[in-house]
């Protein structure tokens, strides 16, 4: 028997890893990449695009500027 879920798979941003997303998600939801510990933040739903999440950028960097 199919579930009528489909599995949402995202690739991320920083190692190309598969991460595994949750049947519902959310622009705002945070997504964590297991390979690499890293946390992305889903900007957008379909098509699912995921960013760096706050705390992972260099806000040194920012900061200077």
């Amino acid at each position: 028997m199919m579930s009528d879920e489909q599995i949402v798979v995202a690739r991320c941003p920083a190692c190309r890893a598969r991460i595994s997303c949750p049947p519902v998600i959310m622009p705002g939801d945070f997504l964590y990449c297991q390979e690499c510990h890293r946390r992305f933040e889903v900007v957008s739903q379909n098509p699912l695009v995921l960013d760096w999440a706050a705390e992972e950028l260099n806000t040194s960097y920012i900061d200077r500027y």
